[in-house]
């Protein structure tokens, strides 16, 4: 079993319109709904974890 905080996907929020981005291919990143907004912090995409009972 894999550690929780591992192989997550980094999600960047838009510090203007709150939308998720991804990273270009290029390495750039730049807001989906309007290039222009300038995106400032990154987060974590959250994956429910699922428990089982014993």
């Amino acid at each position: 079993m894999e550690p929780a905080g591992e192989n997550q996907p980094v999600v960047y929020i838009c510090a203007t319109c709150g939308c998720e981005t991804n990273p270009h291919m290029d390495g750039t990143i730049h807001c989906n709904t309007n290039p222009n907004h300038k995106v400032l912090y990154k987060k974590r995409a959250s994956r429910p974890l699922v428990y089982k009972a014993i």
